[in-house]
């Protein structure tokens, strides 16, 4: 297709455009990176190179005096994993949004197998899934913000995902608070470079470079941006044509060498990439963060504190400072294992002991309680205690829905922002991929109730599951109830379309749709099987009149033998009566 505009600004220009864009978005949350260091230091000290930069193989813990704080996070972020994604189980289902249209029977088969191919296609290894969701789940809980990219395979077949450290990204939101505009910075090296982007499309420096010091560090900017922020010097070309363009391609992509102001690429965009995962948003800023942690902070250096007085108490009382009398020793004070110490043979014990602890160590189990105490305070910050979900065991189906919505209330806050901000926009980028590359087949497979909709998901965490199981137990204790009444009114059991609520509990229950009859063949066999029986009673029918016929003729013959003459008889009945 002929390019019908024309960028009137030169090279250089468009690469200052996008490195002074980058200054400022960066600039705008430089005081978020002390923050994100002091937390970083308390609870993820892996990820702590926010305002400093370590040496390979320092030690990043040797700071603190207990890991309980890192403990706590590594156990919510790896129950995340667990409860929403966990390997090996597909964790989502594609949906129409629409119930009705989702239990169509053309449209269930697609949208089951849909969403197997895009799990699978996830779960491919060469994906990196998992690598790139464990560490964002981890910056996730430790800052409130993850950064992910979801992108095209380089080798052309499914799916890529990163996670970048939130040193190295920035973002601005547009005017319904979503992120549509983020700056990333790294660092390059000519070899890298010249691989990535081609001989022709690098500064002339950096192949210069190659020569001399191939792995030399270029700072770059890579920066996605709506396009029409990036077009507006596009002169040449209609309003219309621009309207479908823009609409076609609302992102652009500009990877700049910021070392050498030099756009290496410019690449319009059907989806932007990025998957900005946030928590819990303040008023102003487009930064994120984490209850646990900005709430824990100031707990995280308590505790530290009170481990280090009490590893020195403890210590204390094992092995007390001493005072001693000088004057009467010979030699000093052997405290060690089997030391002998010496004393004037001239010392009287009744003036004092010679040697004696300094102080006695104070009580230890007051603070030892208050220890337990707020670390309990901190486990209970971390959602530790509410993940787990209640036990059943001899519960009615009331008690079990009254657990049930108590546990909701309890992790709804942690699970609600990672359904919808996390795992549902990885899936939304993922599935626009997935068209593009054909992963679900051609699109006139497509069945025609869902032509021209947008798919949703549906997801499996334990919540959801045991909501759908609270309402098969209901369906139970339902029938139960209709049981007892139609004992009283047989025409109780009308008043349920048994037949639907069998169907949609078996749904909840995760059953496949390959399991469940269509309804259209289940009418079909119900229709066949009520002429069958009305077939059936027709012939019951026929057997039983062949049969009284069989009496009737065996009497006329008993009565014949007998010598009695069933025609007179019947005649003279039959004036009798008259």
């Amino acid at each position: 297709m002929r390019q019908r505009w024309k960028d009137e600004r030169t090279p250089s220009d468009k690469a200052k455009v996008v490195i002074e864009l980058g200054d400022r978005l960066f600039s705008n949350r430089a005081t978020m990176e002390s923050l994100w260091q002091q937390i970083a230091d308390q609870f993820y000290p892996e990820r702590a190179e926010f305002t400093l930069q370590r040496t390979p193989g320092a030690e990043f813990a040797d700071h603190l005096m207990t890991s309980y704080p890192v403990k706590l996070r590594e156990e919510l972020a790896s129950s995340i994993q667990a409860m929403l994604r966990p390997p090996g189980q597909k964790w989502f289902g594609m949906s129409s949004g629409r119930e009705e249209i989702d239990q169509h029977d053309s449209a269930a088969p697609w949208l089951e197998r849909s969403g197997l191919r895009l799990w699978r296609a996830l779960e491919d290894p060469k994906a990196l899934f998992m690598r790139a969701t464990t560490a964002a789940d981890h910056d996730f809980v430790a800052f409130g913000n993850a950064v992910l990219t979801v992108e095209r395979h380089p080798a052309g077949v499914g799916f890529l995902l990163q996670n970048w450290h939130l040193r190295d990204v920035a973002w601005a939101e547009n005017a319904l608070r979503e992120v549509d505009t983020v700056a990333r910075r790294f660092k390059g090296t000519a070899r890298g470079l010249l691989q990535e982007f081609g001989r022709q499309n690098v500064c002339d420096k950096v192949v210069e470079m190659m020569e001399k010091n191939p792995y030399g560090d270029v700072p770059c900017f890579s920066v996605v941006v709506p396009v029409e922020v990036w077009d507006y010097a596009y002169t040449g070309e209609s309003e219309n044509a621009k309207a479908r363009r823009r609409e076609a391609f609302p992102f652009m992509q500009i990877v700049v060498d910021k070392a050498h102001e030099h756009v290496m690429r410019e690449t319009p965009l059907r989806i932007n990439p990025y998957v900005i995962v946030r928590w819990r948003l303040s008023t102003l800023s487009p930064y994120a963060f984490a209850p646990p942690t900005i709430i824990g902070l100031p707990d995280a250096r308590l505790l530290q504190r009170m481990t280090l007085s009490m590893l020195e108490s403890a210590e204390k009382g094992v092995d007390p400072p001493l005072i001693a009398r000088g004057e009467k020793l010979r030699g000093g004070v052997n405290v060690y294992a089997g030391g002998v110490t010496y004393v004037d043979p001239d010392y009287d014990d009744r003036t004092g002991k010679v040697v004696e602890a300094l102080f006695e160590t104070q009580a230890f189990e007051p603070a030892k309680e208050f220890y337990d105490r707020h670390m309990a305070m901190m486990k209970d910050l971390f959602y530790l205690n509410k993940l787990t979900l209640p036990e059943f065991k001899d519960m009615t189906a009331y008690e079990v829905q009254k657990r049930m919505e108590e546990f909701a209330r309890a992790a709804t806050p942690l699970f609600g922002p990672l359904e919808t901000e996390y795992n549902g926009r990885v899936l939304e980028k993922s599935i626009a991929i997935g068209f593009q590359t054909d992963l679900f087949g051609p699109r006139e497979e497509i069945p025609a109730v869902l032509r021209g909709r947008e798919l949703a998901f549906t997801y499996k965490s334990p919540l959801r599951q045991a909501a759908e199981e609270v309402k098969a137990q209901q369906l139970g204790t339902g029938l139960q109830l209709m049981q007892g009444a139609a004992a009283f009114d047989p025409t109780v059991p009308q008043n349920v379309d048994l037949n639907k609520a069998t169907r949609e509990s078996l749904r909840g229950l995760g059953w496949p749709s390959g399991w469940i009859k269509p309804e259209d063949q289940v009418q079909q066999e119900r229709e066949a099987q009520a002429k069958q029986q009305q077939a059936d009673s027709a012939l019951q029918q026929v057997q039983r009149g062949g049969e009284a016929a069989g009496a009737v003729a065996g009497a006329a013959k008993d009565a014949a033998a007998a010598g009695i003459n069933i025609p007179s008889l019947l005649q003279g009945l039959g004036g009798a009566a008259a």
